[in-house]
């Protein structure tokens, strides 16, 4: 079976606001079909825009499928608009790809003050 990669004319492969408000899952506002499956994260009525996941910096996470709408090879724009309610040395994904090393992390030794990294990595 040959599989062809779908390019969308502004190269968005995955976008989530986070508003639905309710509900087990997250609507990809991309359009390529990469929707997510909310685990242990509970629905607010205080985000900045009305409805907001609140995670509880243990277990809770969006789990968005593999695609291959997601195998990025020539550049890449990770973005999370994150409010913690409190902040540590312990790294914690924001965005976290996994084999090919797309990583977006949180974290802070700068007086309980939030910062964000990258990890970038290419094929050998």
């Amino acid at each position: 079976m040959l599989e062809t990669r779908r390019v969308l004319s502004n190269g968005l492969v995955a976008a989530y606001s986070f508003n639905e408000g309710t509900g087990a899952a997250v609507a990809d506002l991309s359009g390529s079909g990469n929707a997510g499956t909310i685990a242990n994260a509970a629905w607010t009525a205080a985000g900045r825009f009305d409805s907001a996941l609140s995670f509880n910096g243990a277990n809770a996470l969006v789990t968005i499928s593999d695609s291959i709408s997601l195998d990025l090879a020539n550049g890449m724009t990770l973005e999370a608009w994150v409010k913690p309610a409190a902040v540590s040395s312990v790294s914690r994904d924001v965005i976290y790809k996994g084999d090919d090393g797309y990583y977006l992390l949180a974290t802070s030794t700068n007086s309980g003050r939030p910062a964000s990294g990258a990890s970038v990595g290419g094929s050998p």
